[in-house]
């Protein structure tokens, strides 16, 4: 599994779930991935997660590989938008299948990583962005 497939799950798990996707405001993003990074009592993170660069020139952690794939599922329409101000995302169905049946051959302990532990911490971080902005939930 490399760190696309990760961000790829993530963005899964919260469309399964109903949650609002928001690439506009990746603090949340970087905020939950620095986390789940940094949690040694985390089980079944993937490595590459654990391998992944933060930097630390702002106010919070940013891994570009981060932002390059989250950018990359816009660019390719994996991703669709048509707010004016970029903030309501959501997977593609056709692409959701796709990742889905990908998903489906992950090891048990690696599924349950991504739908306990990636999809509380991204939910939370991500409420928080929302609601620092004044944006509703």
């Amino acid at each position: 599994m490399d760190f696309g497939d990760v961000v790829k799950y993530a963005v899964l798990i919260l469309h399964k779930n109903g949650e609002k996707l928001n690439f506009h405001r990746r603090k949340g993003w970087h905020n939950a991935f620095y986390q789940l990074k940094t949690s040694p009592h985390i089980c079944g993170a993937p490595a590459v997660l654990r391998e992944a660069f933060f930097d630390w020139d702002g106010p919070y952690p940013v891994c570009q590989e981060l932002n390059e794939c989250l950018n990359s599922f816009v660019v390719t329409g994996c991703v669709c938008c048509s707010s004016p101000n970029f903030n309501d995302h959501w997977l593609d169905e056709r692409v959701a299948v796709i990742w889905q049946e990908r998903y489906d051959l992950l090891l048990p302990e690696e599924k349950t990583f991504f739908e306990t532990a990636m999809f509380e911490c991204l939910r939370k971080e991500l409420a928080r962005v929302a609601i620092g902005a004044g944006v509703a939930a």
